[in-house]
C-alpha cells in the first residue's frame, strides 16, 4: 500500500484511554516515561499524534521504498539480545538515579523487567513473573497501571523514609501483588 493508504489505516489505531492520565500523573511526580516497543515507529508516532501526546520512544522502523513497497528495519536489534527481540529492550537500560518501573505484556519485556525495581504486567510478562516468583502487579488497562504505581510509590516512600530515619540499609522494595 502507499504511505497515504497506510497512514489512513493507522489512523484507526488508538492508545489505551487511561494512558493520557497515566502520563499526566508521571509528569506531575517528575517521572520520565519512555516507550520501548517491538512495534513500528510509524504506528506509534501516529497513535501518539492522534492523542496529542509527546512521548519519546524506541521502536522498529517501516521504511517506504516507493510505490507500494516497504522495508522493515530493526535499528535496535542486537545479536546477543537475551530474548531475541527485534528491538532489544535491554539495550535501552541506562543507569537510573531513581526507581525504574517496567510496564509490559510480552516476551520482549522479559529482560527489561528483570532490571526494574517494580513491574506492572499482563499477558506473557505476567505469566513470566509468576513463573519466576518475581513480585509484580497485574493490569488490564492504564487506569490500573496508575493505581498500582500510586500504591507502590506510597509504599516505597514509607519504606525509604523509615530507612532514612533509622539509618538502616534500604531493603528491596516490594511488589504489591502478583
Amino acid at each position: 500500500m502507499s504511505p497515504e493508504e497506510l497512514d489512513a489505516a493507522i489512523r484507526h489505531v488508538r492508545i489505551d484511554p487511561g494512558f493520557p492520565a497515566f502520563l499526566k500523573f508521571c509528569r506531575r511526580i517528575g517521572a520520565d516515561v519512555i516507550i520501548v516497543s517491538d512495534g513500528f515507529d510509524r504506528v506509534i508516532a501516529a497513535a501518539l499524534e492522534h492523542a496529542d501526546l509527546a512521548v519519546p520512544f524506541f521502536a522498529n522502523s517501516l521504511e517506504w521504498r516507493g510505490g507500494d513497497r516497504w522495508r522493515l528495519a530493526f535499528p535496535h536489534w542486537q545479536s546477543d539480545c537475551r530474548v531475541a527481540g527485534a528491538n532489544c529492550k535491554c539495550s535501552h537500560i541506562r543507569p537510573a538515579p531513581r526507581a525504574r518501573i517496567a510496564i509490559g505484556d510480552g516476551r520482549s519485556d522479559f529482560c527489561l523487567s528483570a532490571a526494574a525495581d517494580y513491574v506492572i504486567a499482563k499477558g506473557a510478562l505476567a505469566r513470566h513473573c509468576r513463573s519466576l516468583k518475581r513480585p509484580h502487579a497485574t493490569f488490564a488497562d492504564f487506569a490500573d497501571v496508575t493505581v498500582h504505581l500510586r500504591g507502590w510509590l506510597a509504599t516505597a516512600g514509607r519504606i525509604l523514609a523509615k530507612a532514612a530515619r533509622t539509618r538502616a540499609p534500604v531493603p528491596q522494595l516490594p511488589g504489591l501483588d502478583g
